[in-house]
């Protein structure tokens, strides 16, 4: 927030200057830096945007801006481009280099108009304290992909699946929350048989089986040999396809010696009778059916939903 006043204070001595077109490449370039730290998913193309408009307001600043202008201004550009380390630090550490390179290149062109020591001093405080948020940022960024990923199959863990399944029930453009609980037939064998090692490998050759089929995002590690995927606003029938695709793919897919198949079970509420306990239940209903026959797709009945259930699910085997 720090950064954000600072920034704030540039746009402000732009608009006194009368810097108009300015002022307005700053406020965007500031206020698409916070929108990419806070707001998710975060696009590449955000990113590349940030680069640009920040460089183009440090090249426009340049020729026509008073001292106390340009300091203030370079100051809150270079700073946003630091907070963009906070959703990665190795961009953010690029687009600061590109646009402290830049700032050095013009500042050349225009050396008899500055006074170095003070723009200097300016550069240097900012690399220092562009280094020690990159160390910060770093350690932020490496707990947080330990918090959020699953060590072994770098799937998305289990903490992450219920932050994100809270994020859509109070999404209001969700209007129905789908559930797919999938689990590994006969993964105890392979462990006793060929060890945990040759498990563990059975499991990241799944995940990736299965990324290949449904979005890495709404994919989570729920546990052990389990995985679970939910998805917004998608229809049973669709649910009963992608679940196939995934249970014909990892069938068709060689994880180790032994067999390997999978079970699925899936369920589907509306809004706003949505219950996570009671979807869960029901996933797992499920999936308690599909596991007595193994290597199947099943679908429990949540609700009003019976009719469609009985449709969706009849036969899949």
């Amino acid at each position: 927030m720090a950064a954000a006043a600072v920034s704030a204070g540039g746009v402000v001595l732009l608009l006194r200057a009368g810097n108009w077109p300015l002022a307005a490449l700053v406020f965007c370039s500031v206020v698409l830096t916070l929108a990419t730290v806070y707001l998710r998913p975060r696009p590449l193309w955000r990113f590349y945007l940030i680069m640009i408009l920040n460089t183009a307001a440090t090249m426009a600043m340049f020729p026509a801006a008073p001292h106390r202008v340009l300091e203030t201004t370079l100051y809150a550009l270079i700073i946003s481009s630091c907070i963009s380390m906070r959703a990665d630090p190795r961009l953010g550490m690029a687009f600061f280099g590109v646009q402290l390179t830049v700032a050095l290149a013009l500042l050349s062109r225009h050396s008899n108009e500055f006074d170095p020591v003070r723009i200097l001093t300016l550069l240097g405080g900012c690399v220092i304290l562009c280094l020690q948020i990159y160390e910060v940022a770093s350690k932020f960024y490496e707990y947080r992909q330990l918090s959020i990923y699953d060590e072994l199959t770098r799937l998305h863990n289990v903490r992450y699946f219920r932050y994100k399944l809270n994020e859509l029930l109070k999404d209001p453009r969700v209007s129905s929350v789908t559930l797919i609980i999938l689990d590994l037939d006969r993964f105890k064998e392979v462990n006793d048989t060929l060890g945990h090692r040759a498990g563990d490998e059975v499991l990241r050759k799944a995940a990736r089986c299965i990324q290949d089929v449904a979005d890495p995002w709404v994919v989570s590690r729920y546990g052990g040999e389990e995985f679970i995927i939910v998805q917004p606003n998608l229809a049973l029938k669709d649910a009963v396809t992608l679940a196939e695709r995934i249970r014909i793919g990892l069938e068709q897919t060689r994880l180790c010696e032994l067999p390997v198949t999978v079970s699925c079970g899936i369920a589907r509420m509306e809004k706003p009778k949505l219950q996570p306990e009671a979807l869960f239940d029901a996933a797992d209903r499920a999936l308690y059916e599909a596991k007595g026959v193994r290597n199947c797709v099943r679908v429990h009945a949540v609700g009003p939903a019976s009719g469609e259930v009985a449709a969706a699910s009849g036969g899949l085997e």
